[in-house]
């Protein structure tokens, strides 16, 4: 979806709409045999639109199918999981997932994994692609000690989440999804370059569930590297987050998930490059990079 001016307008819009806070991202909106359909609750909302959800939860969506197949194959550790998208996810769109295995090996194995909407806005079972993911699950144990880490890669970690932090958006930049996250800023301002900031999603991605598993709750967070680390002018240039890529050395331990986001762009080719260290209270665990393309608006 284009970032535009529009941004901070959409915000104000949307908070004068009153909203309940929901429990959870998703509810299951009809069952068919095997079929289970899914739709939006206001905790998916974008600040682009009342009416399109935000990257993040889809992503998570697509996870969770994944999850669900890796374990099947005895390797349950998802270690990186790309996601291509296609169309925006509409609030009200009824949602179903496939995920299937390309390969499965005694070391990795490979998934696939698909979200519709399903009957668009006359009902029906017309089936729409929106986001497509794949990924790799590995082998995870113990290789015993290692050699220690080069001191010219170490990195620095970020101050831990304090009450005293401001949160990603101020009251009046309400919307769905910023509102049942809660956010900590340990560095930086979100939309004005390089940003440190802590999340914790506080609700299940599917009504009837448990917690939302750590690999889905990193996904619920980590698509807004782009948005949070950007710094252009939205009066001039909008941009599109085409993709996004998750790699990962372990699980995310607790709570609590910190991104050391940072935005690249290229005027000559009108590309951008989000990318984001990923850290928990135990340490660093992974990263996420999102491809952009810009587009000017003069």
């Amino acid at each position: 979806v284009t970032v535009s001016v529009l941004y901070w307008q959409l915000h104000s819009e949307q908070k004068s709409k009153p909203q309940s806070m929901a429990a959870r991202f998703y509810y299951s909106a009809a069952q068919t045999g095997a079929r289970t359909l899914l739709t939006g609750t206001e905790a998916t909302i974008g600040p682009w639109s009342p009416k399109l959800q935000h990257g993040g939860p889809p992503c998570a969506l697509l996870a969770r199918a994944i999850e669900a197949e890796a374990s099947k194959a005895g390797l349950p550790f998802v270690a990186r999981l790309t996601v291509a998208f296609f169309r925006p996810v509409k609030v009200a769109a009824r949602l179903e997932v496939e995920a299937v295995p390309i390969r499965v090996g005694s070391k990795v194995a490979h998934f696939e994994a698909k979200l519709f909407a399903v009957g668009g806005d006359n009902g029906g079972d017309d089936r729409v692609e929106l986001l497509r993911a794949t990924a790799l699950s590995a082998r995870s144990g113990s290789v015993g000690p290692l050699a220690p880490e080069p001191e010219a890669q170490r990195l620095v970690p970020p101050s831990p989440p304090t009450d005293a932090m401001e949160p990603m958006f101020k009251a009046s930049q309400s919307f769905g999804y910023a509102d049942h996250l809660e956010t900590k800023c340990a560095k930086g301002t979100h939309g004005k370059g390089p940003t440190e900031m802590w999340c914790r999603v506080r609700h299940p991605l599917v009504e009837g569930e448990g917690p939302a598993t750590p690999l889905q709750r990193a996904l619920i967070w980590v698509d807004s590297a782009g948005g949070m680390s950007h710094y252009v002018n939205m009066h001039e240039t909008s941009f599109v987050n085409a993709d996004l890529t998750l790699n990962l050395i372990r699980p995310m331990q607790g709570e609590w998930c910190c991104m050391r986001a940072r935005t690249d762009l290229s005027g000559p080719t009108g590309q951008g490059l989000a990318t984001a260290e990923l850290w928990d209270t135990e340490g660093f665990f992974g990263r996420v990079s999102q491809q952009q393309v810009l587009e000017s608006k003069l």
